[in-house]
C-alpha cells in the first residue's frame, strides 16, 4: 500500500503523489468493501477471496498482460455480479489500445492539432462508452464467430474489429480539439463523420444515393418476416430515416412482443394483421383465385409471405422485401408465380452490384436463368442497363464470353455475338461491346494490340454473362477473393417491385435493398 508515513525506502516522489491517509496495509485489506479494482501490475496478485470481499456489483479491471491479476473466469466465478475486463482477447470486455490510439490520432491529425490534451482523450472515452450501448451490427457478430453482443456485464466495451469506432471516436476527438483550442483546422463534423464512414464502408456512398432517391417519394414497402430482429431493426431505421414506410406483415401481438424484446421502436411502422386485419378478405380472395392454399377456418392466419406479395399486387403496398429466412429458390418461386413478368418483358433476371472504393460493377444474370438464349441475354442486358440508369450511372455493357469478337466459332460464343446484335437493334444508343472475355471487357486498353478501339467504349461497368453458372461463379469468386462489398441480388423484370434477400443478410443489406425497391416503385408509378 502507498500510504502517508511509509518507510522512505518504499516510496519516491512519484508514489508520494498518490499516498493516502489510511490504516490499510495490504491489497486484501484495501479490496474489502471496495467498489472497483484497476490493476496494471502482475499476474495472480488478486485472489477469488479478495473479489468476494468487495462491495456489491464490483468493477474488476485486471489489466496486467499477458496474464491478468485475476482471470475473467475466476473473478466471475467468485462474484457472478462482478463487472470484469482484462486485456485479453479470449475473454469478454477486452481493453485494447486499438480502440483508442488510432482514432485519437485520426481526429488530431485531421484537425491539425497542436497537441493531444485531456479533453480529447476524455472525448474518445465517452464516444466508446456511447458506442457500447448501441446495437451491434451483424458484421461485428460475424467477425467473432456469430456471437451476439448486447450492452451488459459481458459487453461493456466495443470490439476491436468494430468498424464504427472510427467514425464515432475520431469526430468526437476532433470536436474536443476544436473546442479546447488544440485544433488549427476547423471541420464540418457531419461531413467529416460521413467521410470516415465511407472509408470503412465503400458501399455507403452508393447506398446513400439510393436512400436519397427513395426519400423523395416515400413508398410503402412490405416485410413478411416481421418478427425477425434484423427486419425489426431495419424497419425502425427505415422509418426513422424516412426512406419508406415499412409494413410488417404478421400477427400484431407477436410483432410487438419481438420489438419489445429487441428494445426497438415501431414508431412510423405499419402492421398488417394476418389473422383479422382490415383488407384481409380481399387478400384471401386474391390468393384463392390464384390457386394458393388459403385456411378455411375463420380467424386462421394467412401466410405472411404470400400475404405480402398479394398486398403489392393488389396495390395496397408499393414493394416487397422478403425471404431472409428461406433458401433463395424457395423464396423467389412465389414471387414469380404471383407477380410474374412485367408487360413486354420476356425474362426475369437477378443483378448483383459489386462495390470497390474506386469502381462499381453490375453483374447479371446471377440468380435465375440457367441457360439464356441470345434473345434472353439481350433482354437481361437491357433490364440491367435500365436499372443502372436509375442510379444515375451511364451503363457501359460488355457481353462476356470465353472468346473475343468471333475468334471462336463455337455455338456458345456465337450465341453471345448474336445477343450483342439483338441488343444493338433494340437499344441503338446503349454502349455495348462483345463478345469479350471478362478481363478484356474490364481493361480493353491492356489488349489494344488485338482489340480495335471501335470494338469497345472503354472499361465496362455492366457484365452480362452467357449463363447462370458463369455469372454466379464470377460474383462469388470476386466476393471471396477481392476486398469488395456486394449488394443484391436485385430482381429485374417483375410486374411489381419485389426483391428477395439471401439468407445471412444483415440489417444494412435490408436497408439497401429497401431503398432500391422504393426506387423501383417510384419508377413503376411514373
Amino acid at each position: 500500500m502507498i500510504y502517508r508515513g511509509r518507510d522512505p525506502e518504499g516510496t519516491n516522489p512519484y508514489k508520494d503523489r498518490f499516498a493516502a491517509a489510511t490504516e490499510l496495509r495490504t491489497l486484501a485489506e484495501a479490496l474489502r468493501d471496495a467498489d472497483a479494482f484497476l490493476g496494471v501490475s502482475v499476474a495472480g496478485v488478486v485472489t477469488p477471496e479478495m473479489v468476494r470481499s468487495m462491495a456489491r456489483d464490483p468493477i474488476v479491471f485486471a489489466m496486467a498482460n499477458p496474464d491478468p491479476e485475476i482471470t475473467y473466469a475466476e473473478a466471475r466465478q467468485a462474484r457472478p455480479d462482478a463487472i470484469v475486463a482484462t486485456g485479453r482477447s479470449d475473454y469478454p470486455n477486452q481493453v485494447n489500445n486499438v480502440l483508442g490510439f488510432p482514432f485519437i490520432f485520426r481526429g488530431a491529425l485531421d484537425t491539425r492539432s497542436r497537441y493531444i490534451n485531456l479533453e480529447m482523450k476524455l472525448a474518445a472515452v465517452r464516444a466508446l462508452a456511447a458506442l457500447a450501448r448501441k446495437k451491434v451490427p451483424e458484421a461485428v457478430s460475424r467477425a467473432y464467430g456469430g456471437q451476439r453482443f448486447r450492452f451488459g456485464r459481458d459487453y461493456l466495451i466495443p470490439k476491436p474489429f468494430d468498424p464504427r469506432a472510427l467514425y464515432h471516436v475520431a469526430p468526437a476527438v476532433a470536436e474536443a480539439a476544436m473546442r479546447s483550442g488544440s485544433a488549427r483546422r476547423e471541420l464540418d463534423l457531419e461531413a467529416y463523420r460521413e467521410q470516415l464512414r465511407r472509408r470503412v464502408d465503400p458501399r455507403r456512398t452508393f447506398v446513400s444515393l439510393m436512400v436519397m432517391k427513395a426519400q423523395r417519394e416515400r413508398r410503402r414497402i412490405v416485410f413478411p418476416e416481421a418478427t425477425d430482429e434484423r427486419v425489426l431493426e431495419a424497419a425502425s431505421r427505415i422509418a426513422r430515416a424516412e426512406i419508406a414506410t415499412p409494413v410488417l406483415v404478421g400477427q400484431r401481438a407477436a410483432i410487438e412482443r419481438a420489438a419489445a424484446e429487441a428494445q426497438l421502436s415501431l414508431q412510423g411502422v405499419e402492421v398488417f394483421e394476418v389473422a383479422d386485419g382490415e383488407g384481409l378478405e380481399r387478400v384471401r380472395g386474391y390468393l384463392a383465385e390464384r390457386g394458393e392454399v388459403v385456411p378455411a377456418a375463420p380467424g386462421a392466419p394467412l401466410d405472411p409471405y404470400l400475404t405480402g406479395l398479394a398486398l403489392v399486387d393488389l396495390g395496397l403496398a408499393d414493394g416487397f422485401v422478403g425471404g431472409i429466412g428461406r433458401a433463395y429458390g424457395e423464396a423467389v418461386r412465389p414471387a414469380l408465380r404471383l407477380i410474374g413478368r412485367a408487360e413486354g418483358v420476356r425474362v426475369v433476371a437477378g443483378m448483383h452490384i459489386l462495390l470497390w472504393p474506386e469502381r462499381t460493377l453490375f453483374f447479371a444474370d446471377t440468380t435465375l436463368v440457367v441457360e439464356p438464349s441470345a434473345s434472353e441475354l439481350a433482354e437481361i442486358a437491357l433490364l440491367t442497363a435500365r436499372a443502372v440508369r436509375m442510379l444515375d450511372i451511364e451503363p457501359n455493357v460488355a457481353m462476356v464470353s470465353f472468346a473475343n469478337l468471333g475468334e471462336n466459332p463455337h455455338p456458345a460464343a456465337a450465341k453471345v455475338a448474336w445477343a450483342v446484335a439483338k441488343l444493338r437493334g433494340r437499344a441503338p444508343g446503349l454502349k455495348v461491346a462483345g463478345e469479350l472475355q471478362a478481363d478484356v471487357a474490364l481493361d480493353p486498353e491492356a489488349f489494344a494490340s488485338f482489340i480495335p478501339p471501335q470494338a469497345h467504349h472503354g472499361p465496362a461497368n455492366v457484365l452480362i454473362f452467357p449463363d447462370l453458372g458463369a455469372a454466379n461463379a464470377a460474383f462469388r469468386l470476386v466476393k471471396a477473393l477481392a476486398k469488395v462489398e456486394v449488394l443484391g441480388p436485385f430482381l429485374l423484370g417483375l410486374r411489381r417491385p419485389v426483391n428477395i434477400l439471401p439468407r445471412g443478410s444483415t440489417v444494412q443489406d435490408l436497408v439497401g435493398m429497401t431503398a432500391m425497391t422504393a426506387m423501383l416503385a417510384q419508377a413503376a408509378a411514373r
